[in-house]
């Protein structure tokens, strides 16, 4: 598992400042880029369609792991102990303390880790107990909703939250089945446009070498980017010092495949030779 990005974490408060859930942010790591499939399956989730087919409908409590540590951190130059409580999937419970509590500043009240097959999560402070409980509760009564948020900002990560299913507000609910509706849309127009199978085709059917990547994923196009396709991509190549990462239109990805355009131009090699320096 990868760490949150702590900056990013948050907890989920109902009109009545109850907690009912935690929000884990996504770091720039292919390990928050291949969805949570895997983890979904783990929890009896289908996780295929609208909002209600990420939530759990059966008591799976015995896939939770749970426990308190001890966490110590400076507060007003005296050394404080705060008891933490974490919940996981990972079977790997005796390292969970240690990625929890990296790089944990005085303010954080929740840290996380998570991949495509597991999470973990760290509460802090004086409801600690109760926060855990509550979600250790939902697992336990099939209600639980766990899915990935999109990010406000088209170049963000977005975040897994885990919630209390009844308690998610119903504008969020409708607005994850409307982006169900467009993401289907966007991987049609990708799948049109015929550049995964191109770039598959010109590496041998592997993903690996030049034109190997770790996420080719669709997006409407980025504004003030010209391309003739109605979809763009965030491309993050394998090859990090000869291929460059971001958002580049098709035309610029068949480019790549001849060895030629931005995703050349823009990597840490080539702006190395450049100036003269070793590539690193």
């Amino acid at each position: 598992m990868h760490r949150a990005n702590n900056t990013s974490n948050q907890l989920l408060r109902d009109k009545n400042d109850a907690v009912y859930g935690v929000v884990l942010g996504a770091e720039y790591t292919p390990d928050h880029e291949k969805g949570i499939s895997p983890l979904h399956r783990q929890l009896s989730i289908d996780g295929t369609g609208a909002f209600t087919s990420n939530t759990i409908s059966t008591d799976v409590s015995e896939r939770i792991h749970s426990g308190d540590f001890t966490s110590a951190r400076f507060k007003d130059r005296q050394l404080v102990n705060d008891v933490g409580q974490f919940l996981t999937t990972s079977s790997e419970v005796a390292d969970c303390p240690s990625l929890l509590l990296s790089r944990r500043d005085d303010e954080t009240i929740v840290t996380g880790a998570f991949n495509e097959s597991n999470f973990a999560v760290g509460i802090y402070g004086e409801k600690a107990s109760e926060i855990a409980q509550t979600l250790q509760d939902g697992f336990a009564k099939g209600d639980i909703a766990v899915w990935m948020r999109p990010s406000a900002s088209t170049y963000g990560r977005g975040a897994l939250s885990i919630a209390r299913a009844s308690q998610v507000p119903s504008n969020w609910r409708k607005s994850y089945d409307e982006l169900v509706i467009e993401r289907a849309e966007v991987a049609r127009l990708a799948s049109e446009s015929g550049i995964a199978e191109r770039i598959s085709v010109a590496r041998g059917g592997e993903n690996r070498g030049r034109l190997g990547y770790f996420a080719l994923t669709p997006v409407r196009p980025v504004k003030d980017r010209l391309t003739s396709y109605p979809v763009m991509f965030l491309l993050n190549p394998m090859d990090q010092r000869e291929s460059a990462t971001g958002y580049f239109t098709v035309e610029e990805l068949d480019l790549w495949i001849a060895g030629k355009g931005p995703v050349v131009e823009n990597s840490r090699g080539a702006k190395a030779r450049w100036l003269g320096l070793p590539v690193v």
